[in-house]
């Protein structure tokens, strides 16, 4: 039996409230979040553990219920402890109480792969049972090389004995590398092994800002064993008392991210401008900002999206590109 095969027997599953939150994270599992630095990853973990923990619907989506553990290194205590207050402010504020225990360890020098450093953290777990436990973010729990593959699957199998204390998921926030472009598996730090075990990811991609303010973000679900939920984007609605997370519909992302914001820079190019325009056309605005081949392709994405089409121009055959839709995908929620 491979190990966490167990885990798909167990109560929770049985009665059939399989997931913490609706068609989202399952219970019992390895579920992997990852994104660069800044683009709403902690924002995300905290928001799904409060909600839980609260019984609240998160993105509209239910939740299961039950206490939770969030083991933070990421986020500066200040900033933690203002994030946390705004999001209870909102949860409360819409009625919602906090009926299950909510435990917050910042680093304390827990490491996955060290079982000398357990024995704090396992008393906490087995006291509250939590049906979730977040770390963010992995490389600071553990003492492995990145890259090495035998070294990350010693990370794993914590993750798994962590799971089996008492049947949590656990929720690993991840950073991408400096590479820019590729697949969400291309782009993780280090060894792939983690996102090989665990049986959800999603990449967390920051969509809008305004004053260096996040104001939404994406969640994108990877595809895995079971068919994935299409992408939802969250508006993100801060204040100096409040923080809220909402639904603002399913949304339809370039999987590489230097594509996806090559071809919303290129729609903009024609929805604002409601013209024809050559590829010429087309480098000479984005000069600078984008690669022939990446403004080439972002053109063929517009088509396939049917934003635009290409047109035969004259005896030199240049390709004129004409928009058949005024509405951005990338900024129009969708249904």
């Amino acid at each position: 039996m491979r190990n966490g095969e167990f885990l798909k027997h167990d109560p929770l599953k049985d009665k059939g409230e399989n997931h913490l939150v609706d068609n989202l994270m399952p219970t019992g599992q390895i579920i992997l979040m990852a994104g660069l630095p800044g683009e709403g990853k902690s924002f995300c973990s905290i928001g799904i553990a409060y909600h839980i923990a609260y019984i609240a619907p998160f993105l509209g989506k239910n939740t299961s219920g039950g206490s939770v553990l969030i083991i933070d290194s990421e986020n500066p205590n200040k900033v933690l402890i203002d994030r946390i207050k705004k999001i209870k402010n909102a949860l409360e504020d819409e009625g919602h109480t906090n009926q299950c225990e909510i435990d917050i360890e910042h680093y304390s020098g827990f490491k996955l792969d060290s079982k000398t450093t357990w024995s704090e953290m396992e008393e906490v777990i087995r006291a509250i049972k939590p049906v979730l436990i977040t770390i963010d973010h992995l490389n600071c729990f553990h003492d492995q090389d990145g890259n090495n593959s035998g070294g990350m699957e010693k990370v794993a199998g914590g993750i798994l004995d962590l799971i089996n204390i008492c049947g949590s998921s656990v929720l690993i926030s991840h950073h991408f590398n400096k590479r820019e472009s590729g697949t969400f598996y291309q782009r993780l730090r280090g060894s792939g092994v983690i996102y090989a075990r665990s049986e959800t990811a999603f990449e967390i991609r920051a969509l809008e800002r305004k004053g260096g303010r996040l104001e939404s973000f994406g969640i994108i679900p990877q595809p895995r064993k079971e068919k994935s939920t299409p992408p939802i984007r969250v508006i993100l609605e801060e204040t100096d008392e409040f923080m809220k997370f909402g639904n603002g519909g399913n949304y339809d992302p370039v999987g590489d991210p230097v594509l996806d914001d090559v071809s919303h820079k290129a729609a903009h190019i024609f929805i604002d401008d409601k013209k024809e325009l050559t590829v010429n056309d087309i480098k000479r605005i984005l000069a600078g900002m984008a690669s022939d081949k990446e403004i080439r392709d972002s053109l063929r994405i517009l088509e396939q999206k049917g934003i635009v089409e290409a047109k035969r121009s004259g005896p030199s055959h240049k390709f004129v590109y004409a928009p058949k839709s005024f509405v951005c995908p990338w900024c129009k929620p969708g249904p």
